[in-house]
């Protein structure tokens, strides 16, 4: 739930549970998780066996087979 804690005439400050926001900017974020590479390599490896790389490359070949067939 977000509360107003400070309103100037220009700048409005919003505090969240995870975020403050100062004019739409990101000042603060609560990061739970700060291994980002470890997050690609687990998101990369999901993809894979979650079987959505067949789907791409399925999407990849016939997107080209489309494209070979319009005019121009």
């Amino acid at each position: 739930m977000s509360r107003i804690i400070k309103a100037e005439k220009t700048h409005l400050v919003v505090k969240s549970e995870d975020i403050m926001i100062l004019e739409g900017t990101l000042l603060a974020q609560t990061i739970n998780d700060p291994d980002v590479l470890g997050q690609i390599q687990r998101a990369a490896q999901n993809f894979i066996e979650s079987g959505q790389v067949w789907a791409l490359i399925i999407g990849f070949i016939i997107g080209y087979g489309f494209k070979g067939m319009m005019p121009g």
